[in-house]
């Protein structure tokens, strides 16, 4: 072995007497100069540290004195993304060993605020992995609790996404976090904690005083409910501000459950909900109200049931109609801007397009074409090249006829796009695309007409 890989295994090893003899026969230039291993780019005190090696992360401390705060790129085991310019700090949060935490700290005097490129704090580690004890030493040494990731992505937020239930109540209770606080999109510790699904943290937070008001968001409950999580919808029963926030959640519920996107997708439950809605509306004397948007032909020109004896008919029907229903539901909830009624749906669209029901699947995907270009909103990049692939699949399956209609739409879009200059190399390709299919259809077309005649 040469000289690098002899040390480096001795730290690996916890070899402490070997690594000091290493460093004292081969003199480093520089104690600091990092060292490749695997995906990682750090010092011997990173590596120390990355290892768990409390005895050689002492040794380096009180013999050689390396710069404390030194950076490198680590790779942790338990997150798929390689952590660049942290420091050695850091790291012994990030592996949870407390005793080398404390040693940095007391003897190293390690900067306990330290950033990593992407603004990442010891504490931030720390609330990452839920080590309470730690987190509680670092903020009694100096953390400062509102070195936040860009976007405001604050500390609690992660803790309450992490299912840190313990992490969540410290924070709250003894830092004074604030538990309606928000990142830069308007979502709150308790959307994060949705997200994480744990039904200790939502309750946790709701019991102190998570609110669920939202500005220009959905709400934390009605964000549980498109989640098709009813345990954690079940959370908030005492803490809506209205019969009716709390009705509307019960039928967003139930809409979730009946969306073919949903991984809890299940129209059992579906009618369960819905059913009880309409029962509370009932009971609570709060009918729904009739909605103002025209009917939509890609959803058969179908209204949103207004009485239970309504819902109860359309059960007889196919199981088309009360997918239809989820979607009306979503959309007098959410509003047709929205990104997750809008995604429901392109996904029903797709879904019928996987059954070769083409014609039905185009008018969902028109619709929801129709519905960006009419509020403004932008095409991500495969969205108007998605359109050319049904296309070229309807041929492929030899469907007799593409509506013109549909290419008109798409055309109008494109030039949109193209008008104001966004991914234009994409869209321009798009196009040429989309001209093939057609001169591919029109030739078919004559091709077919003669043949008959």
């Amino acid at each position: 072995m040469n000289k690098d890989e002899l040390i480096h295994r001795a730290v690996h090893q916890g070899r402490v007497f070997s690594l000091e003899t290493y460093l004292n026969r081969y003199p480093l230039e520089d104690i600091d100069q990092q060292y490749e291993h695997g995906r990682s780019r750090w010092t011997i005190l990173i590596a120390a540290c990355f290892y768990k090696h409390e005895n050689i992360v002492r040794m380096l401390l009180r013999r050689f004195k390396p710069d404390v705060d030194a950076v490198g790129d680590v790779k942790l085991d338990f997150v798929s993304e390689i952590m660049y310019g942290v420091s050695s700090l850091w790291v012994a949060v990030a592996v949870g060993h407390f005793g080398i935490v404390k040693l940095l700290i007391e003897e190293g005097h390690a900067n306990i605020n330290h950033l990593s490129i992407t603004r990442s704090s010891p504490l931030r580690a720390a609330s990452y992995i839920g080590h309470l004890q730690i987190a509680k030493f670092l903020i009694e040494n100096g953390a400062d609790i509102k070195l936040v990731r860009e976007g405001n992505y604050t500390n609690l937020m992660l803790t309450a996404y992490r299912r840190h239930s313990s992490m969540v109540k410290y924070f709250i209770d003894e830092v004074k976090c604030n538990p309606n606080e928000y990142d830069q999109d308007g979502r709150t510790p308790l959307h994060y904690a949705i997200d994480g699904g744990s039904l200790d943290v939502v309750q946790l937070l709701l019991e102190r005083g998570a609110n669920n008001i939202t500005p220009n968001v959905i709400t934390p409950l009605n964000w549980a409910a498109l989640e098709a999580r009813e345990d954690l919808v079940d959370a908030f029963e005492s803490y809506c501000l209205s019969d009716l926030e709390w009705i509307e959640a019960r039928e967003l519920l139930g809409a979730s459950f009946a969306n073919v996107e949903s991984k809890n997708y299940n129209l059992d439950k579906a009618v369960e909900q819905l059913t009880k809605a309409f029962q509370l509306r009932t009971k609570r004397n709060l009918p729904k109200i009739r909605s103002i948007n025209s009917p939509v032909e890609a959803f058969q020109y179908c209204q949103e049931c207004h009485t239970l004896e309504d819902f109860n008919e359309i059960l007889s029907e196919s199981n088309t109609r009360i997918h239809i229903e989820s979607l009306l539901i979503q959309e007098r909830i959410l509003g047709q801007k929205n990104k997750r009624y809008r995604r429901a749906v392109r996904f029903y669209g797709a879904l019928l397009a996987d059954t070769h029901q083409y014609d039905a699947s185009l008018l969902f995907w028109l619709y929801e074409l129709n519905l960006r270009r009419q509020y403004q909103i932008n095409f991500d990049r495969w969205h108007l090249r998605d359109f050319v692939h049904m296309f070229a699949e309807m041929i492929i399956n030899d469907v007799d006829h593409i509506p013109e209609r549909a290419f008109i739409e798409v055309l109008k879009a494109l030039d949109d796009e193209l008008a104001i200059h966004r991914n234009n190399d994409h869209n321009l390709l798009t196009l040429f695309y989309l001209f093939t299919i057609i001169s591919h259809v029109r030739n078919y077309m004559i091709y077919s007409y003669r043949i008959c005649f």
